[in-house]
């Protein structure tokens, strides 16, 4: 009995220490979208440069770590007023489909399944009910060639850094947390990311990237005044530790 007492008083005490935890919080969601736009800028090992754009399926999951409750995708919750938020991200699935002459015609773009593509929505805060903070992922892509009948990889020392940096200027509504990571950009024109065949040998180069849903109340345009910003913490993101991978 003595035993039985002390496990109903742990049970008490973490009821108290953490209320906000109960049997109906979501605090990790998986949002599925099928209209997912990716405009990416390449340049092949010639030295030829093209716009490749890729539409499709993808799921993003949202991991808040037991400190915010989503809700749903159809009625989100508003990140109420507070300290800033720290919500982890990934992309598990994502299928596009595009054409270009670039890439040698038709082409898909895949995450790699066997390097995890995350991130992370940092320093996030509802700010006079629109979200400000930092947005960003590494991205390991398989791009399927099929006129080409290959495929080409992003290598593990070499993923798609994307990002954003949301502000009171561009920021999105305060219940639109569930959409952030799908309007990304990648700006940076030094040390950009390499795709490799199945010997690691170079085939093209990812220059830009924008990624968006079309027909979105809000997407972020790139603004000039990201520029630095681009270059500085965007490059600065292939340096930082990896998230896990595992």
């Amino acid at each position: 009995m003595l035993g039985n007492f002390f496990k109903r008083g742990a049970l008490l005490t973490s009821l108290i220490v953490l209320p906000w935890i109960n049997a109906s919080a979501t605090t990790v969601i998986d949002v599925n979208v099928h209209n997912w736009e990716w405009t990416m800028d390449i340049q092949s090992i010639t030295g030829e440069r093209d716009t490749a754009i890729a539409t499709g399926n993808a799921t993003i999951r949202f991991d808040s770590n037991g400190l915010f409750d989503f809700g749903t995708v159809e009625a989100p919750t508003t990140v109420p007023p507070g300290p800033p938020l720290t919500i982890d991200t990934e992309i598990i699935s994502m299928d596009l489909r595009g054409s270009s002459p670039i890439l040698g015609g038709e082409f898909s773009v895949r995450t790699n399944n066997l390097l995890n593509s995350v991130g992370q929505i940092t320093d996030l805060q509802n700010v006079g009910g629109t979200l400000i903070g930092n947005s960003f992922f590494d991205v390991f892509v398989e791009i399927e060639l099929f006129d080409e009948n290959m495929s080409i990889f992003s290598p593990e020392s070499d993923p798609i850094p994307l990002s954003m940096l949301l502000t009171p200027e561009n920021g999105p509504p305060a219940n639109d947390v569930l959409w952030i990571p799908f309007f990304m950009w990648q700006t940076v024109t030094v040390n950009t990311p390499e795709l490799v065949d199945m010997f690691n040998v170079p085939w093209d180069t990812v220059l830009d990237v924008h990624t968006t849903i079309p027909g979105m109340a809000w997407d972020i345009p790139e603004p000039n005044a990201f520029a630095l910003f681009a270059m500085g913490v965007l490059a600065s993101l292939r340096s930082r530790k990896r998230l896990n991978r595992a």
